[in-house]
Protein backbone atom coordinates (compact mmCIF):
# COMPACT_ATOMS: atom_id res chain seq x y z
CA UNK A 1 0.00 0.00 0.00
CA UNK A 2 1.46 3.63 -1.08
CA UNK A 3 1.38 4.74 3.28
CA UNK A 4 3.55 7.36 4.92
CA UNK A 5 4.88 5.10 7.38
CA UNK A 6 5.55 1.61 6.98
CA UNK A 7 3.65 -0.72 9.23
CA UNK A 8 5.17 -4.06 10.58
CA UNK A 9 2.03 -6.43 10.69
CA UNK A 10 0.84 -9.37 12.25
CA UNK A 11 0.69 -10.90 9.05
CA UNK A 12 4.28 -10.14 8.22
CA UNK A 13 5.56 -11.69 11.29
CA UNK A 14 3.50 -14.90 10.93
CA UNK A 15 4.43 -15.61 7.87
CA UNK A 16 8.03 -15.15 8.81
CA UNK A 17 7.45 -16.63 12.28
CA UNK A 18 8.75 -13.85 13.67
CA UNK A 19 8.74 -13.00 17.52
CA UNK A 20 8.27 -9.73 19.57
CA UNK A 21 10.51 -9.89 22.35
CA UNK A 22 8.82 -6.81 24.03
CA UNK A 23 10.61 -7.04 27.99
CA UNK A 24 13.74 -7.66 26.06
CA UNK A 25 13.40 -5.06 23.12
CA UNK A 26 13.98 -7.81 20.40
CA UNK A 27 12.78 -9.72 17.50
CA UNK A 28 13.24 -13.68 17.54
CA UNK A 29 13.48 -15.94 14.44
CA UNK A 30 10.77 -18.15 16.53
CA UNK A 31 12.13 -20.92 13.94
CA UNK A 32 16.02 -20.94 14.11
CA UNK A 33 16.19 -19.09 17.81
CA UNK A 34 18.14 -16.07 16.03
CA UNK A 35 17.34 -12.73 17.30
CA UNK A 36 18.05 -9.15 16.78
CA UNK A 37 18.61 -6.37 19.60
CA UNK A 38 16.11 -3.41 19.36
CA UNK A 39 16.59 -0.13 20.84
CA UNK A 40 14.08 2.01 22.75
CA UNK A 41 13.21 5.39 21.16
CA UNK A 42 12.30 8.35 23.67
CA UNK A 43 8.89 9.41 21.82
CA UNK A 44 5.53 10.10 22.35
CA UNK A 45 3.96 6.76 22.07
CA UNK A 46 6.56 3.76 22.27
CA UNK A 47 7.76 1.96 19.10
CA UNK A 48 9.48 -0.41 18.26
CA UNK A 49 12.61 -0.62 16.43
CA UNK A 50 15.32 -2.65 15.53
CA UNK A 51 19.07 -2.01 14.66
CA UNK A 52 20.00 -2.04 11.22
CA UNK A 53 22.29 -5.25 11.09
CA UNK A 54 24.25 -6.31 7.99
CA UNK A 55 22.67 -9.56 6.42
CA UNK A 56 24.09 -12.44 8.59
CA UNK A 57 21.30 -14.31 8.23
CA UNK A 58 18.19 -15.78 6.67
CA UNK A 59 16.67 -12.88 9.57
CA UNK A 60 18.43 -10.01 8.95
CA UNK A 61 18.16 -10.71 5.17
CA UNK A 62 14.47 -10.04 5.48
CA UNK A 63 14.74 -7.17 7.41
CA UNK A 64 17.22 -5.98 5.02
CA UNK A 65 14.74 -6.21 2.30
CA UNK A 66 12.65 -3.42 3.99
CA UNK A 67 14.44 -0.86 5.41
CA UNK A 68 11.92 1.42 6.86
CA UNK A 69 10.83 -0.81 9.08
CA UNK A 70 13.93 -0.46 11.05
CA UNK A 71 13.79 3.17 11.01
CA UNK A 72 12.33 5.28 13.84
CA UNK A 73 8.71 6.67 12.56
CA UNK A 74 7.64 9.97 12.84
CA UNK A 75 4.65 10.54 14.35
CA UNK A 76 3.99 14.38 15.06
CA UNK A 77 3.21 14.96 11.29
CA UNK A 78 -0.88 15.79 10.62
CA UNK A 79 -2.27 12.72 9.08
CA UNK A 80 -2.99 13.07 4.97
CA UNK A 81 -6.99 12.31 5.14
CA UNK A 82 -10.43 14.02 6.73
CA UNK A 83 -11.03 10.63 7.76
CA UNK A 84 -12.41 10.13 11.23
CA UNK A 85 -13.77 6.70 12.89
CA UNK A 86 -16.88 6.28 15.06
CA UNK A 87 -18.39 3.04 16.30
CA UNK A 88 -21.90 3.78 17.33
CA UNK A 89 -23.02 1.88 20.82
CA UNK A 90 -26.19 2.29 22.68
CA UNK A 91 -26.70 1.75 26.59
CA UNK A 92 -23.60 1.73 29.54
CA UNK A 93 -20.50 -0.26 28.82
CA UNK A 94 -21.38 -4.05 29.37
CA UNK A 95 -18.92 -5.29 32.29
CA UNK A 96 -19.51 -7.57 35.20
CA UNK A 97 -17.59 -8.58 38.15
CA UNK A 98 -15.27 -11.18 38.09
CA UNK A 99 -15.87 -14.32 39.80
CA UNK A 100 -14.41 -17.54 40.74
CA UNK A 101 -15.21 -20.79 38.66
CA UNK A 102 -17.57 -23.67 39.95
CA UNK A 103 -15.49 -26.43 41.27
CA UNK A 104 -16.68 -28.57 38.84
CA UNK A 105 -15.38 -26.97 35.76
CA UNK A 106 -11.63 -26.66 37.15
CA UNK A 107 -12.06 -30.11 37.03
CA UNK A 108 -9.68 -31.71 34.02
Amino acid sequence: ADVAQPILGADFLRHFNLLVDMKRSRLVDSTTELHIQGISLQTTSPQPCVLAQPPANRFAAILSEFPLLTRPQTINQAPKHTVTHHITTSGPPVSTRPRRLAPERLRI
